[in-house]
């Protein structure tokens, strides 16, 4: 009887252990995909955008990274800005009263070149002294006004209420050549390395590329679907240039 039971006992233990094996020809159970979560983008840290209070009716701003400042020309004055603090430092009057439309810097960066929409004249400002040191008389008035160390020597280009740009030797302060276009440029840029001018006309999506050795055009190039021509800027090597037009950007 204690065999008996003895054999009973371990018969049970014998079949716990079978239950608790799986059999070896069961297929696993079947796992459910896990669903693909897509990632999601980092949130993107828009600037800070700060206003900062400067002359009446501002209209051009030009940066001078050698001065810390930006000027910035208003009816009848111009802002000085500091680039760190971005709080207007000086204020001066130019005596141009209204219509002045664009400036630029010359003379590495120590003087300024405003033009008027009223006056056909130029009037240079020390970046240094906040004062008028001069002015240049014009046939007609300033649309738009650059400036670039050409291979002849640094030119200010100023482009006229015509079909005119003139061309200034900004050591002499002095008209020295007359660019005639086939319609009236509203903006003006000089392509990075000083050898061309580029010009935008007002009235079609042409841009006009001018040497600045000959001043004399050397390619026109249509951009009908731009429209007028209202911005124009290069790429840091020059190759590329973005033009802005009524009808979008080429």
């Amino acid at each position: 009887m204690v065999v008996l039971g003895r054999l009973l006992a371990a018969a049970a233990t014998c079949a716990v252990a079978a239950a608790l094996v799986p059999a070896a020809t069961a297929a696993p159970a079947p796992q459910a995909a896990s669903p693909q979560v897509a990632a999601l983008p980092t949130a993107v840290r828009l600037p800070a955008v700060r206003t900062i209070a400067v002359g009446s009716n501002p209209i051009d701003v030009v940066i001078s990274q050698k001065r810390g400042n930006a000027y910035v020309a208003n009816d009848g004055s111009v802002s000085v800005v500091n680039l760190t603090t971005h709080r207007e430092t000086a204020e001066f009057g130019t005596g141009n009263f209204h219509g002045q439309n664009a400036i630029a810097l010359a003379r590495y960066e120590t003087q300024g070149y405003i033009v008027n929409l009223q006056k056909p004249v130029v009037t240079i400002f020390d970046t240094r002294s906040y004062k008028v040191i001069g002015h240049i008389k014009l046939p007609a008035a300033g649309q738009d006004v650059t400036t670039t160390r050409a291979p002849i020597g640094e030119r200010a280009y100023v482009a006229l209420l015509n079909n005119k740009i003139l061309a200034i030797s900004t050591l002499r302060a002095k008209v020295v050549a007359t660019i005639t276009l086939p319609q009236q440029a509203q903006t003006i840029v000089p392509r990075p390395g000083g050898r061309q001018l580029w010009a935008g006309g007002i009235t079609s999506g042409v841009v006009y590329a001018i040497s600045t050795s000959t001043n004399r055009v050397v390619r026109s190039i249509a951009t009908t679907q731009g429209g007028p021509v209202s911005s124009m800027a290069f790429s840091p090597d020059g190759r590329t240039l973005w033009v802005a037009g009524l009808g979008g950007i080429t």
